[in-house]
């Protein structure tokens, strides 16, 4: 009878186990597409981003400052 009980209750966190992990790889991979998604269609970021690349475009600048200019004229 207490065999019986054991079984039974094994038998249930087995098929509890398995439900759970089969339910969690789905509502983590759409956790993450949700999280993508918000990333995309954030307006504070998207200005963080552009404010980054414009900064950064400014090396180039002045670098450019640093180097020989040539200037040829003809007649």
């Amino acid at each position: 009878m207490a065999t019986q009980k054991t079984l039974k209750r094994a038998l249930a966190i087995l098929i509890a186990t398995a439900m759970s992990a089969s339910l969690s790889g789905a509502a983590a991979e759409d956790l993450i597409q949700i999280y993508r998604d918000a990333l995309g269609s954030d307006p504070v970021l998207a200005s963080a981003r552009a404010s980054r690349q414009a900064t950064q475009e400014l090396v180039p600048q002045a670098r450019a400052g640093l180097l020989p200019a040539v200037n040829l004229v003809a007649n």
